[in-house]
C-alpha cells in the first residue's frame, strides 16, 4: 500500500490544466470521481488497491484543483479530457473506473477509445440513458436546458449553497442523501467538504448527465445515440442498495444492457450500503476490483 499519493498537473491540448493524483504500480486504472467531488475523495480507495495496480485519479474539467477556461455541454467533453490526459502520459492499455457521475464518463470512454480500455468497473454510478431530471422534486417535466436547471426551485438552495461556500448546508445534504449509512470522521469529512466546494460546473455538469443517452429511445431530455450496441468493455457493476443519489434499479439496468449486448458483466448490490460505497464498503469494493482487474 503506497504511502504518498503524488498530486502532479498537465495542460491539455484545449488548455485545460488537469491535475491528478497517482500512487502505486501494476496494471493502470483510471479512477473517475463523481459530481461534487474530487479524486482527493477517492485518496482511501487508492491506498487499497495500490499495492497491485497503478492508479491514475484526475480532476475532471471544473472540479477540485482542475481548471475550467471551456464550458462543457456533454460527457463526452470529459472523456477526450482523460484521453488526452493518458495520452500525455504515454499509457495505452489500461482499466478506467467511475463513481456516480464518474461512471457515465468512463462508460463514454469504453464506446470511443475501446480498443484501450480492458475493463470497467462502475461504482454507484449513472445509467445508459444518463440521468435527465424531472422538475418539482421529480414530479413535474423533465428539465431540458441548462436554464431550466438553473430556474429550477429545487436546486436553488444547492447552488446558493455552492455561490456562498455554505459548508454547513452541503454537510446537511450529504447527511441526507450521501453518507446516509457510515459517514467519514469528522477531521476526513470537513476536508471532504471543502473539496465540494471546489466544483465550479454544477449546473453544467447536471445538464451533461440528462443528456447522456446511449439507448435507442429518447430519455425525456435527448434522443438516444444507440451507442450501446457499439460497448464492447467487460465489465464490473457496484452499488448499494440503499443508493439515494442513483436508484439500485439503474444498476440492474446496466447489468442487463451489457448483457444483452453479449458482453461479459457481473454485479454485485450491497445492502446496508449508500451512493458512497468508498465509506460504506470499502475493503469488499477494494477487493472486487482487484479481483476482476487481475
Amino acid at each position: 500500500m503506497c504511502q504518498q499519493i503524488n498530486t502532479e498537473k498537465v495542460i491539455l491540448a484545449n488548455g485545460e490544466q488537469i491535475y491528478y493524483r497517482e500512487c502505486g504500480k501494476g496494471p493502470v486504472l483510471v479512477l473517475l470521481h463523481g459530481n461534487m467531488t474530487s479524486s482527493f475523495h477517492l485518496e482511501e480507495f487508492m491506498k487499497s488497491v495500490s499495492s497491485e495496480l497503478r492508479v491514475i485519479a484526475p480532476d475532471m474539467r471544473g472540479f477540485g484543483q482542475s481548471s475550467y477556461n471551456h464550458p462543457v455541454s456533454n460527457l463526452n467533453d470529459l472523456s477526450e479530457d482523460i484521453a488526452d490526459l493518458l495520452s500525455q502520459l504515454n499509457i495505452e492499455s489500461y482499466a478506467i473506473a467511475g463513481w456516480s457521475t464518474g461512471g457515465g464518463v468512463a462508460i463514454d470512454h469504453c464506446i470511443n477509445h475501446h480498443e484501450k480500455v480492458n475493463q470497467l468497473v462502475l461504482i454507484s454510478s449513472i445509467g445508459m440513458n444518463g440521468y435527465p431530471i424531472k422538475s418539482n422534486g421529480g414530479q413535474g417535466d423533465y428539465l431540458k436546458s441548462k436554464q431550466a436547471i438553473l430556474d429550477e426551485p429545487m436546486f436553488a438552495p444547492v447552488f446558493s449553497a455552492f455561490k456562498n461556500k455554505d459548508k454547513h448546508f452541503v454537510q446537511g445534504l450529504w447527511n441526507m442523501v450521501v453518507y446516509n449509512h457510515k459517514k467519514p470522521t469528522p477531521q476526513n469529512y470537513d476536508l471532504l467538504i471543502d473539496d465540494v466546494l471546489t466544483q465550479v460546473n454544477l449546473a453544467d455538469i447536471y445538464y451533461s448527465l440528462s443528456v447522456f443517452n446511449l439507448m435507442d429511445e429518447f430519455n425525456g431530455v435527448a434522443n438516444g445515440t444507440g451507442q450501446i450496441h457499439q460497448f464492447k468493455t467487460p465489465t464490473l457493476i457496484l452499488h448499494g442498495e440503499d443508493d439515494l443519489v442513483i436508484a439500485v434499479d439503474t444498476a440492474r439496468h446496466t447489468h442487463k444492457m451489457i448483457t444483452e449486448q453479449e458482453v461479459f458483466t457481473t454485479i454485485k448490490i450491497y445492502p446496508n450500503s449508500g451512493h458512497s460505497l468508498f465509506i460504506d464498503q470499502l475493503d469488499d469494493i477494494s477487493h472486487q476490483v482487484l479481483t476482476f482487474i487481475k
